[in-house]
């Protein structure tokens, strides 16, 4: 293989991730996925991105977790269906469940003939192995307002966010060790309705449904990623340290 072909291939692990051994590899590596569109938006440029790869390898993560991991009052969170990966992958986890239910506490399914009922809250049951009593958390509607959370986005994702509300007391409070202290980002909705939603947006609607008016709004929507050049220290050295080789 010539000199130029070696410069050109990517070396991949078994699950097909393109493995960045060095810092300066991360590095451009982060500036090819912003640069690209395959960043999420929240990582403006290239050193928050690395940073966010690294915490990832840090939990035992693909560099594909990236995409929902967010940063919320300056702590990482992850998004979606993340948590539930994580605890899924422990050696004790046992049985999960979950389900909706109506106002009179009833599980909305098929079988009970309640499946056009508006959802009042949401169950979550969960064992680990060798256990055999069941752990429930739940959620509810009435809960959710009295914490003032029925505003904007809830309005439109009310299954959803109410599902990981009572998902996320769950996972915490048996899976604890395996979250490595990760919140779950739809916990923390104040932000949601606010910063981390208004970097996701992308129209002026958007913008101006969180309370911005058209200037700045539109001010908002047009700032830089930070996708160009950084200027930035030599940063070759292998990740554990060990000092690099080439071929």
């Amino acid at each position: 293989m010539s000199d130029q072909n070696k410069a050109l291939a990517l070396k991949v692990n078994s699950q097909g991730d393109i493995l960045a051994e060095t810092m300066d590899a991360l590095l451009q590596k982060a500036q090819v996925m912003i640069s690209t569109g395959f960043a999420p938006k929240i990582y403006k440029t290239a050193k928050e991105l690395v940073g966010a790869l690294l915490h990832c390898r840090q939990l035992g993560l693909p560099d594909t977790a990236v995409s929902k991991i967010y940063i919320i009052h300056g702590s990482p969170a992850a998004w979606g269906e993340l948590p539930l990966a994580m605890a899924k992958k422990a050696h004790d986890f046992g049985e999960f469940v979950e389900f909706f239910i109506d106002k009179d506490g009833k599980k909305i399914c098929y079988d009970n003939g309640n499946i056009g009922t508006e959802v009042f809250g949401s169950v979550c049951r969960i064992k680990r192995k060798g256990c055999e009593e069941w752990s429930e958390y739940f959620f509810t509607r009435e809960m959710a307002k009295k914490a003032g959370l029925i505003k904007n986005t809830w309005h439109s994702y009310f299954e959803d966010l109410i599902r990981y509300k009572s998902r996320s007391r769950a996972l915490k409070a048996n899976f604890a060790e395996a979250l490595h202290g990760l919140e779950q980002a739809e916990d923390l909705v104040a932000d949601f309705e606010t910063k981390s939603f208004e970097k996701e947006a992308k129209s002026l609607e958007d913008l101006r449904r969180l309370g911005h008016d058209k200037t700045e709004a539109q001010n908002r929507l047009e700032a830089p990623r930070g996708d160009q050049e950084e200027d930035v220290p030599d940063m070759s050295e292998p990740l554990d340290g060990s000092a690099s080789h080439q071929e």
